[in-house]
């Protein structure tokens, strides 16, 4: 019995973490290509995406989109006080009007906004070092 506790406190609880760091992320990359291909079809559905900063204050600065998902997102029209009972959630636009070159058209949903990154800034993309 106790040798039974021992295997499994030493196997599993000691069992190692998935790593974080960006160090650790270098063993796991994926290609530009790929990341691209998969946010344009919305293989993942939602998704998390590291670049660095173009342009502002912050100018080369690390920025994490924790959950965004491809595309711009549509004008949601405000329903009279009276009628407040349905949840007004983000639909998206169609991204045929984007004529930025080299950027990508993304939604943050947690801050709600339209983000244009360069492509060449993106360095991270689901947990995954992004190699161009």
């Amino acid at each position: 019995m106790v040798w039974g506790l021992l295997f499994f406190w030493h196997h599993v609880l000691l069992a190692p973490t998935p790593p974080t760091d960006l160090a650790s992320m270098a063993t796991m990359q994926i290609s530009i290509q790929e990341v691209y291909s998969r946010i344009k079809t919305g293989e993942d559905g939602d998704f998390t995406l590291r670049i660095i900063r173009s342009s502002g204050k912050l100018k080369g600065h690390e920025k994490v989109f924790a959950r965004a998902r491809y595309g711009a997102p549509e004008q949601v029209t405000h329903t009279p006080k009276g009628k407040r009972d349905k949840a007004a959630g983000i639909r998206l636009a169609s991204v045929g009007d984007h004529l930025e070159n080299g950027t990508i058209p993304i939604t943050d949903l947690e801050k709600r906004q339209y983000k244009s990154p360069l492509i060449s800034h993106i360095i991270g993309y689901n947990g995954r070092k992004v190699i161009h």
